[in-house]
């Protein structure tokens, strides 16, 4: 795999693993990691 499938993978997976622990909260992705 090259960088870019892995960094779109990895972030497929926190999307996935955010959705699972906060189903309640709709939190994007992209203001956990700030």
């Amino acid at each position: 795999m090259s960088a870019s499938e892995l960094r779109e993978f990895f972030r497929l997976l926190s999307i996935l693993q955010s959705e699972q622990s906060d189903s309640s909260l709709e939190i994007p992705s992209d203001v956990d990691c700030v």
